[in-house]
């Protein structure tokens, strides 16, 4: 979330913090620069692969990171299972996109509830 391209910032595997580049150095996130403009700033799952939490003024977890994985791989044989592909799991639920879109639709109802309430008891 820094709005620059990794052959900017040098940034190009899944386990690079973003201090690692001497071009992110004196750079905001889009996230930090959001929270420095006074705006609640929540998130969950996988912002940059590491450190996550440091970002967020509220953050939700991982939310499973690439799981759940079957034991045995459905396809490609070779390379990492997180490639793999094939009809798994049979229940949507269980899958981190599906939990970190229901993390967020469960956030925003409660931030919601929480803005009607203030209003309701005429505060801002």
């Amino acid at each position: 979330m820094s709005g620059l391209y990794p052959h900017t910032t040098g940034l190009y595997f899944l386990n690079t913090r973003l201090e690692a580049s001497p071009v992110m150095e004196n750079r905001r996130t889009l996230v930090e620069h959001f929270a420095d403009q006074g705006y609640a700033t929540f998130g969950a799952g996988k912002f940059h692969h590491k450190d996550e939490a440091k970002y967020f003024q509220e953050y939700g977890g991982g939310m499973g990171g690439f799981g759940p994985l079957p034991a045995k791989k459905l396809s490609y044989p070779n390379g990492l299972k997180l490639w793999d592909r094939g009809p798994f799991p049979g229940d949507e639920s269980q899958m981190p996109d599906t939990k970190f879109a229901d993390g967020v639709i469960d956030r925003l109802q409660q931030t919601s509830l929480s803005m009607q309430s203030r209003a309701r008891l005429g505060g801002s």
